[in-house]
C-alpha cells in the first residue's frame, strides 16, 4: 500500500516518520487540510475521538468524503456512546519492557451530561530502572449517539454500513461500531 498519514500535531509526525519512513505524513487538520488528491480509502481512526461537536464531525467526514475516488471506502470507529458511557469508569493497564514498566490509568468524567464533550484523564506512572516518574494528560473528546454518526456521514453523501470493531487487546465485549462509508 502506498500509505499517506495526516496529523495536526508536529510531534506526532516526527515519531509516525521514525516508525514508518515509507509512509508520507502531512501536518494537517482533519476538518480543513485539502490534499487535491483522491484515495482508494481513507480512515480516521483514534483521532476522530477529538471532534467534539456534530461541526466538527461532519467536516472531518467531508474532508473523507472529498479525499476518496467514487466507490472508495472510508472507515472510522465510535469509541464511546452517550448510551454505554460510564460515569468515573476507570482503566487500569500495565506493560513492561526490559527495565521499563508502565502502568497507565484512565478515568472517564463527564462534567455536563447535556453537552457532547467528555474528558478522559490519563495518569501514566513509568518506572525505568526502578525509578518512579508520574506524567498526567487530560482531554476533551466528543460523545454522541451512533445515529448522530450515521446522519452525518449519509448528509455528506456516504453510503453506510456499520460493522462491529474488535481488537486483540480488547477485553471481550469491549467492541466497538465500526463504520463503513462508501463514496456515491
Amino acid at each position: 500500500f502506498k500509505v499517506t498519514g495526516v496529523d495536526l500535531n508536529p510531534g506526532m509526525l516526527e515519531h509516525g516518520r521514525e516508525l514508518n519512513p515509507d509512509v508520507e505524513y502531512i501536518e494537517g487538520d482533519m476538518r480543513t487540510f485539502r490534499l487535491d488528491r483522491e484515495f482508494d480509502v481513507v480512515t480516521i481512526l483514534d483521532g476522530i475521538c477529538y471532534m467534539t461537536t456534530e461541526a466538527d464531525l461532519r467536516a472531518a467526514f467531508e474532508t473523507a468524503y472529498l479525499h476518496l475516488k467514487p466507490g472508495g471506502l472510508f472507515m472510522t470507529y465510535v469509541e464511546d456512546e452517550p448510551d454505554n458511557f460510564v460515569q468515573d469508569a476507570t482503566v487500569l493497564k500495565k506493560h513492561s519492557v526490559d527495565d521499563i514498566e508502565l502502568t497507565y490509568i484512565m478515568h472517564f468524567f463527564d462534567p455536563d451530561t447535556t453537552d457532547t464533550e467528555y474528558e478522559k484523564t490519563f495518569i501514566y506512572l513509568i518506572r525505568k530502572k526502578g525509578v518512579l516518574d508520574i506524567q498526567t494528560d487530560v482531554h476533551r473528546f466528543g460523545i454522541f449517539p451512533i445515529d448522530t454518526w450515521i446522519r452525518l456521514l449519509e448528509e455528506v453523501g456516504f453510503t453506510v454500513s456499520e460493522k462491529i470493531f474488535t481488537h486483540s487487546e480488547f477485553e471481550p465485549g469491549d467492541d466497538m461500531p465500526l463504520l463503513i462509508g462508501i463514496k456515491k
